[in-house]
């Protein structure tokens, strides 16, 4: 991510009342299987966090740069990842302590054509030098929503890093993320309210425990109607879905009017060397309508690929930022032809990331 996430004094005020109330983080002692009772009964408060939720050990670590929003996701993180260590199945603890979000998942894998419109991703963070999500739980994860396994690069930056399903990782992968990076944990563009409050949508819908529909569905919906609403075949996928199945996405995203939104749009374009193939890069800003009270992000990001060797756009990623982090990717001097480039958050392209590849860069 780009860009710093804040968490206001009434955030930290609400968790700790979910500390002494016992609906949120706590020590307690782990059930005689070693299970996390998590309980995710699909609640949020306005701060975007997910409750009530019981934990094996202290939540958050503060010594590990955890704060209240982390809970429950990261003391579940640590467990998942330790259990795997052990050899244990983490399937069976995944689905004891998050029913609720197991069951969301399923449902999730029910609808492939939106699963395609998500593009791959690096599991590696090059600015925190570190895996993002821990391997076991991306294939755990990979599984449950039946996409492809992993695999190692052959051409990314550093070729032992896995490619995974972007959607997958960058939506409930997150949650699950322990790698603190100079922007916090990844997770937060998922449990802080901010995005909920920029667009004015009700609190928790584009969250972990969303109130009707699913993170990844949610977000793949709402990402999508702004990335691909010049993509004809995306588009119509998209519509078709949540047309036939409304249940599967938030109605408040389903009405919600995006002719309103100011949206600035960043494409790259390469022309790849001794071929006919054609891949944009796009990185829509997405301002947003209302006050964001929580810090100073003032828009959503959405990152999308389009490659003419299928002739099809995908999703990447989706984050807050600020001002200055729009201002620098956007820079007069970062415009024009002859511009270096390469994919960036996390993206993988084959052919294209990790390669020193030359194109335009314009803006509209």
């Amino acid at each position: 991510m780009t860009a710093a996430l804040h968490t206001s004094a009434s955030h930290r005020l609400i968790c700790a009342l979910f500390f002494l109330t016992w609906t949120g983080c706590y020590t307690d002692s782990s059930s005689q299987s070693g299970a996390l009772d998590l309980n995710i009964q699909g609640q949020a408060n306005k701060t975007g966090q997910s409750g009530p939720a019981q934990g094996s050990a202290t939540s958050p670590d503060l010594s590990l740069g955890e704060t209240t929003q982390d809970c429950p996701w990261a003391k579940f993180a640590r467990d998942l990842r330790d259990a795997a260590t052990r050899g244990q199945n983490i399937g069976v603890l995944f689905d004891a302590s998050a029913a609720k979000l197991a069951t969301d998942m399923q449902n999730d894998a029910q609808y492939p054509s939106w699963l395609n419109l998500w593009g791959a991703a690096i599991n590696f963070d090059e600015g925190a030098h570190g895996i993002i999500v821990d391997p076991p739980l991306v294939d755990l994860l990979n599984q449950r929503l039946g996409v492809a396994h992993r695999f190692e690069a052959t051409t990314a930056p550093d070729a032992s890093h896995s490619i995974t399903h972007a959607g997958v990782q960058h939506t409930y992968g997150y949650l699950f993320s322990t790698l603190n990076t100079r922007f916090g944990f990844k997770r937060a563009r998922w449990v802080n309210a901010e995005v909920s409050e920029g667009f004015g949508l009700p609190p928790g819908l584009l969250g972990p425990a969303p109130q009707s529909g699913s993170l990844f569905m949610n977000a793949t919906y709402f990402a999508g109607s702004i990335a691909f609403a010049n993509d004809l075949i995306e588009r119509a996928t998209l519509t078709a879905v949540a047309t036939l199945h409304p249940q599967v996405v938030a109605s408040a995203l389903r009405n919600y009017d995006f002719k309103q939104l100011n949206i600035q749009r960043l494409s790259e374009t390469i022309q790849l060397p001794g071929t006919k193939r054609t891949v944009i890069l796009r990185t829509d800003f997405v301002k947003w309508p209302h006050p964001n009270p929580l810090g100073p992000n003032i828009a959503w990001l959405i990152y999308s690929v389009y490659d003419s060797a299928d002739r099809r756009s995908r999703l990447i990623s989706a984050f807050p930022v600020d001002q200055s982090t729009i201002s620098r990717l956007t820079d007069p001097s970062r415009l024009g032809n002859d511009q270096m480039i390469t994919t960036v958050f996390n993206a993988y392209v084959t052919g294209v990331t990790g390669a020193k590849l030359k194109g335009s860069r314009t803006i509209r």
